[in-house]
């Protein structure tokens, strides 16, 4: 039986996909994304495609309109504000004796988002996910998120991405692209701390991973990015 989490108990069997699934990625590389992009959100991908070209992450804010653009900067504004005071500071503290004590703060090199997608749009997991990420002085944040029908990722999660300053941006949804932060392809990039919440698949993926990579904590059912701070 599925495991419990916050009082959430996955539907059975969700447990023995979501290792199929990462097995899959794990030996398989982009072939296993392609295949999984294609049968789970209908799109049809070469690896090379993968991966949403800078240039149009970049480009993004233009086609999401004056509005949009001014709701994702005070966003990210009062994002900014709020996790501010929450990154932690290290100290030395000299003994008279000699001894030197102290606490060495420094933030991961990489750090993985999972945006949900597919139905709906969630820019706003884009900036809860990377903009901690970047107050804390992480140098990459990668993000993972379903391609729509037509093969390319909302304009608003990429201009939100864009403001965020996430350094590349993926179109691979589901528990494969959890896979694909966690052990790496030759397409993707490996994260050591993959975050994110959406759907039961993530809660399993998530308890999955763990044992590998540190992830956000366990969830139920939420669209909310977590804070990897």
């Amino acid at each position: 039986m599925a495991g419990r989490a916050r009082g959430f108990l996955a539907p059975a069997g969700v447990s023995e996909a979501v290792a199929a699934i990462l097995l899959a990625v794990r030996e398989q590389g982009d072939a296993a994304l392609v295949e999984f992009t294609a049968r789970f959100d209908g799109v049809t991908l070469e690896p090379a495609a993968l991966e949403v070209p800078a240039a149009e992450v970049a480009g993004a804010a233009a086609r999401v309109g004056d509005e949009v653009l001014a709701a994702l900067r005070l966003a990210r504004a009062r994002i900014e504000a709020f996790h501010r005071r929450q990154v932690p500071a290290g100290y030395r503290l000299e003994e008279p004796s000699g001894n030197v004590l102290g606490v060495m703060v420094r933030p991961l090199g990489r750090v993985g988002v999972y945006v949900p997608g597919g139905r709906a749009s969630y820019p706003s997991s884009v900036l809860m996910g990377a903009v901690p990420a970047r107050l804390a002085g992480v140098a990459e944040v990668i993000v993972c998120t379903p391609p729509g029908p037509d093969g390319r990722v909302d304009p608003a999660v990429l201009a939100a991405a864009a403001e965020a300053g996430v350094s590349r941006v993926f179109r691979v949804g589901g528990a494969q692209a959890i896979a694909a932060l966690a052990w790496g392809t030759p397409g993707t990039s490996t994260s050591p701390r993959p975050s994110g919440r959406c759907s039961e698949r993530w809660t399993s993926t998530g308890s999955t991973v763990r044992a590998r990579w540190a992830s956000s904590p366990t969830s139920g059912l939420t669209r909310s990015g977590w804070p990897p701070t």
